[in-house]
């Protein structure tokens, strides 16, 4: 209910202005209420109003002059900053945040009608704000504008002079909410006293509160504490009017919002939730960039003009609030994107990639390729980011490439979503303002100003709500059944004096500036505290123990209200919620098996084999359930292009020299002249697997690697015993079990005495032989043992490592050579015969669907699939 002396005001056709836009509705609110409570069907609307609305009202009225809004008065402030700071040679100066300090400098010295002109000694600081409010005045001037500080001042004379321009004076002003009215103010409303109005300085709301003082042990139990008792006053009293006051709101709204909807509201945080607005409501909203909507949009608007990396890649193709709305598999796209190695992306390239991908299969969606192309196409059409054009000009081309990309969806908006839409479509083109500060503009900057707008408060409309939380300031003259206070220590209250740098510390010492001397800032945060704590009958003060780390005490003013425990709900925890509000039981259930099915294709090849060695269920996911994983781009060349590029050189060289006998009667100019070829043809390999342009300095550094493996594997073939290079890149068919598998081997060599050996290229990570003799019953490294059956006439198998500093042989062979494993015939073909048996029953366990959560030891720690594992995750692995 309205307090009666305001109520009498309104009735009586007085004019009451208020302090914020918040207090203003509330009265509204609390008149029309009162109103309906007293059976009334119709009444005269309240005149109620804030101070900045009247005084722009009025002025509007008078038709004067336009005043600048405050997104023009920051740029006209931020173009001045900087030219300064230009023509002073300052270098790495925030323009921006400077301009804002300094802006707010300005506000000041209007509002205690000060002027550092006139001050005697003037530091650097006051000297070069005295030259930016200087010229900040003379482009007003200039342009016929008006800054809103200077309304009260205009305002007053104008009613001094007796109202000329039509300004209608209201019988009574009645002022609610102000802890303070600065001399600017005062002049404004002595004028109209003096014009025969009467102005009433109403009082705040007192109630005698029954006081309890409460202490967490960091900021979110104090939080978590207050929404607790929130939700036990709630139960208690649905009807109930609580109010959430902050000493320092902007530390403590993200916590207030995250803890009490965990607590109020838990359906709303759970997957594919549809959104309801919340029980309570945020009187500081964060900023309207911060809307996932806003952000999608102006994700769209820098992409085309900019770089990005994978992973933001990843999320452009994926955000719901643009496109087609039918990508299906946008993460098999992404990892598709990655592993072609591009580490930045243009808008261009991500286009011809697109097509690319559609070409080749990857992805069915050619309706987001066309997007993208309009996206492009729409672009290209509003200039690159070095043109120069009207700020308007931009704002249009924005909107034009918003809808291009189809923004902000298919899908239905809940009603966030749709203020957020249409406030950010305002901000869009509410750039055109900028014509008037700077005619013409590239595209990086209108982007920029634009960024710098969307961090404006966003505050969705919404019905009344029960529970608001506020700043100090912000709850003046505001009434509650029920309040809790947060962050009572004495870091935070009484608050710091916040000086500002521009004006000298004199000046504003003089000005009683409060919140620029310690002496004033105590005794203004005493006087609000003390008229927020009498907002309420039950009050509940609280403060942390530690903040960041660090222990702080509680502040003086709660020194002498006992301490109490605060009737609170249930407990929280997030898991005790959940179970609570969507109870229900997990069933288990017994392995089963899931054979290939008739006409079922094999896919893996040799992987298969080591995965389903490793761990039946991974081999299960991966080539029946093609799951996989998004990958992430490399640095430089993948291991995969590099691996390539040495294969194809190595074969290269062998068509070269297929015997040892070519290779060491080859003079050396003749090798390096084969190194060279044998190298080009590599480099071709890798250009080929990235199907776009490599840079010159990339490819010049795997040029001379390249080069220098061949060197090291030139004379590693020279010491070894005669050979003759039999077949590269062989292919064989093997079955195995009932899987037919087309295998291809690296080389197969014959050496001396007839025997066959094959050798299989590795070109990174340790390998090791010892591990198949190990292993025989179930081989993890399958696919040496998969070509010895492949190929009936080896008698031996080995990786050959083509590594710098580590090139090599290490194998399993039937013969003398030093420094390989000696088997006689009958061990190779006993061997032979066991790997046989282990690979028939890897394939048969395949076959017939076994899929068990089994891994070999350390095969858990390199899995790619631990978010689809059933047993594993987070456990241990069995050896």
């Amino acid at each position: 209910m309205l307090e009666p002396k305001i109520l009498g005001l309104i009735q009586n056709g007085a004019l009451i202005v208020t302090a914020q836009n918040r207090l203003a509705r509330e009265i509204q609110r609390g008149y029309d209420a009162g109103m309906k409570l007293k059976g009334e069907r119709c009444w005269p609307s309240a005149k109620v109003i804030s101070l900045s609305g009247w005084t722009r009202t009025l002025w509007e009225h008078l038709w004067r002059g336009v005043v600048v809004d405050g997104f023009t008065s920051q740029a006209l402030w931020e173009e001045i900053v900087e030219a300064d700071a230009k023509a002073l040679d300052v270098k790495y100066l925030d323009t921006a945040t400077t301009a804002e300090v300094a802006r707010e400098a300005y506000r000041l010295m209007g509002l205690y009608n000060s002027d550092p002109r006139k001050e005697y000694f003037p530091d650097d600081e006051c000297k070069a704000f005295i030259r930016w409010f200087t010229a900040y005045e003379k482009k007003l001037d200039a342009k016929g504008w008006l800054d809103e500080g200077a309304l009260p001042l205009r305002l007053a004379r104008v009613v001094e002079e007796g109202g000329e321009g039509g300004i209608e004076l209201p019988g009574t002003i009645g002022l609610a909410g102000f802890d303070e009215i600065t001399p600017v103010y005062r002049d404004l409303f002595a004028a109209f006293e003096r014009a025969g109005v009467e102005v009433v300085k109403l009082p705040f709301p007192r109630c005698d509160a029954n006081l309890t003082r409460f202490c967490a042990v960091d900021p979110e139990a104090e939080v978590l504490g207050a929404a607790r008792w929130a939700a036990a006053k709630l139960e208690g009293n649905p009807e109930a009017r609580i109010g959430v006051v902050a000493s320092d709101l902007n530390r403590y709204a993200p916590l207030i919002e995250r803890v009490f909807t965990k607590l109020l509201d838990p359906s709303s945080t759970m997957p594919g939730a549809s959104y309801k607005p919340p029980p309570f409501d945020i009187s500081l909203g964060g900023g309207l960039g911060e809307e996932p909507v806003v952000a999608a949009a102006m994700e769209l608007i820098a992409s085309v003009d900019s770089t990005f990396d994978s992973p933001r890649l990843r999320e452009l193709i994926a955000n719901p609030f643009w496109g087609p709305g039918e990508v299906v598999g946008s993460s098999i796209l992404s990892s598709w994107l990655a592993a072609r190695g591009r580490t930045e992306f243009t808008f261009a390239d991500l286009v011809a990639d697109l097509k690319l991908a559609v070409t080749k299969g990857v992805f069915l969606a050619e309706s987001l390729v066309e997007r993208f192309g309009e996206m492009k196409e729409s672009a290209q059409g509003a200039g690159g980011g070095n043109d120069s054009r009207a700020p308007s000009v931009w704002a249009r081309s924005f909107l034009q490439l918003l809808d291009a990309g189809g923004w902000p969806g298919t899908a239905t908006l809940n009603s966030r979503e749709y203020q957020a839409v249409t406030s950010f479509r305002e901000v869009v083109g509410g750039l055109g303002v900028l014509d008037n500060v700077r005619g013409s503009a590239s595209r990086k900057w209108v982007v920029k100003k634009l960024k710098r707008a969307i961090t404006q408060p966003f505050r969705p409309k919404s019905e009344e709500v029960p529970i608001v939380a506020l700043g100090m300031l912000e709850a003046a003259g505001a009434e509650f059944d029920y309040l809790w206070f947060l962050g009572c220590d004495d870091e935070h209250l009484p608050a710091a004096a916040r000086p500002n740098p521009f004006l000298s510390f004199e000046l504003q010492r003089a000005a009683e500036m409060r919140q620029s001397t310690p002496e004033g800032q105590l005794v203004h945060s005493r006087e609000v505290f003390s008229r927020v704590i009498a907002s309420a009958p039950e009050v509940v003060v609280s403060y942390p123990q530690r903040v960041s780390q660090t222990d702080v005490l509680p502040s003086r003013f709660i020194e002498d209200i006992p301490e109490g425990d605060p009737v609170m709900g249930e407990d929280y925890t997030p898991a005790a919620q959940y179970s609570h509000r969507f109870a229900t039981s997990l069933d288990t259930m017994d392995d089963v098996t899931l054979a290939l099915q008739p006409g079922e294709k094999l896919k893996g090849g040799t992987n298969l084999f080591a995965d389903q060695a490793r761990c039946p269920f991974s081999a299960f996911a991966h080539y029946r359930l093609s799951a996989t994983t998004a990958g992430d781009s490399e640095e430089g060349l993948s291991p995969l292009e590099k691996g390539n590029g040495v294969h194809e050189a190595l074969h290269a060289l062998m068509s070269t020299f297929p015997t040892r006998k070519k290779l060491v009667a080859a003079t050396d100019r003749e090798l390096e002249a084969a190194i060279a070829k044998a190298v080009s043809e590599g480099m071709k390999a890798v250009k080929k697997e990235r199907g776009y342009a490599l840079g010159p300095k990339l490819l010049g550094v795997e040029r001379k690697r390249l080069t220098a493996l061949l060197r090291d594997w030139v004379e590693l073939d020279k010491s070894r015993p005669d050979f003759e290079v039999l077949e590269v890149e062989a292919v064989r068919k093997l079955v195995v079990g009932g899987l037919e598998l087309n295998v291809r081997i690296d080389r197969i060599d014959r050496e001396e005495g007839g025997k066959v050996h094959i050798l299989d290229y590795k070109t990174g990570g340790a390998v090791s032989t010892s591990k198949l003799l190990k292993e025989r019953g179930r081989p993890t490294l399958p696919q040496l043992p998969i070509y010895a059956l492949a190929c009936e006439e080896s008698t031996g198998v080995g990786f050959a490592k083509v590594l710098s500093g580590e090139t090599g042989i290490e194998g399993i062979f039937s013969s003398e050579e030093p420094g390989k494993k000696e088997l006689t015939p009958e061990e190779w073909e006993r061997l032979r015969s066991e790997w046989r048996q282990a690979l028939d029953n890897l394939a048969r366990e395949y076959e017939e669907g076994e899929a068990g959560t089994l891994p070999s030891l350390g095969s858990c720690q390199y899995c790619d699939l631990p978010w689809l594992c059933r047993s594993v995750f987070g456990g241990e692995e069995e050896s």
